[in-house]
């Protein structure tokens, strides 16, 4: 008995999951102001009241762009797990603490971002006990790194995207896409800072991995970031190159590849416009 109305319910469920994307791709108007699409909203909240219901209707909102919604959200997720952990020291915790500071700095609430992700490093750097946990930490490491650099701390942002890419370097790949992206954004902090010379040196590490990561035999990344990346550091490599004034042969061989790069895969740009906001959506699944 208790097993067949546990299958009614989950049956029941996907029938509204159903109605609730058709309902909200077909809306136009706000969500809170959807009557179905708040009773459907309401409906898992009291059937499914679990810190994975909350934070995959959390995640929704957020897609659509509906912060506070999503804030609600995951304030009803934390407040399960620290009745569940007795306190706020676990890791659970700390990976809430990680998305309230995203979400606030989606919002360019810069303040509350950095309260959020200090609360999250603190734990995380106290309870990391596997390399998964450290690199969730990275992740936070990351984060607060944003922060300081939207308010011009280069130095302090660019103290904790090293400590992110000390952890992405120890536990994964050579190849790793972050690890790429970290020496990406090393490089853009100190161009910042003016000191060009490191900028190139990230620079290079950064497109040299990029080279390996879109092979066209990598079918993971290619077709949702190789425009937005593999452009902007190709700019910032020429514009260095010039300032640095490395040997024309460098100049030649970046040109040549990024040709080479551009006409294989330019029919891929018309998938950018529609994969950026999922791609940065992915960084608050930590």
């Amino acid at each position: 008995m208790g097993i067949a109305a546990n299958q009614s319910k989950h049956v029941l469920s996907y029938g509204w999951i159903g109605r609730y994307k058709k309902e909200r791709c077909q809306s136009t108007e706000n969500e809170e102001d959807n009557p179905l699409v708040r009773g459907i909203m309401k409906f898992f909240s009291i059937v499914y009241p679990s810190e994975v219901t909350y934070n995959r209707l959390a995640i929704e909102y957020l897609k659509k762009g509906y912060y506070d919604l999503a804030l609600a959200k995951f304030e009803q997720l934390l407040t399960i797990q620290i009745q569940r952990c007795g306190d706020e020291q676990n890791v659970d915790v700390a990976s809430t603490y990680h998305k309230f500071g995203h979400v606030y700095e989606m919002k360019k609430d810069y303040d509350l971002a950095m309260f959020y992700y200090k609360m999250s490093i603190e734990i995380r750097e106290r309870l990391c006990n596997s390399n998964e946990q450290r690199l969730d930490l990275a992740e936070s490491y990351k984060g607060i790194a944003n922060v300081h650099h939207h308010y011009n701390e280069y130095e302090v942002a660019l103290t904790f995207d090293k400590k992110a890419l000390k952890i992405y370097l120890e536990i994964m790949p050579k190849d790793d896409f972050n690890t790429a992206k970290l020496y990406h954004r090393i490089g853009i902090i100190y161009e910042e800072l003016k000191e060009y010379e490191t900028a190139f040196e990230n620079y290079g590490k950064a497109f040299e991995l990029y080279k390996i990561i879109y092979s066209f035999k990598y079918g993971r990344y290619s077709g949702i970031h190789h425009n937005l990346l593999m452009r902007d550091i190709n700019r910032r490599l020429l514009r260095m190159l010039s300032i640095v004034k490395k040997a024309d042969a460098d100049l030649e061989q970046l040109n040549k590849y990024y040709r080479m790069f551009n006409k294989d895969q330019e029919e891929e740009r018309i998938m950018l416009k529609g994969e950026v906001a999922s791609w940065q959506i992915d960084d608050i699944t930590r």
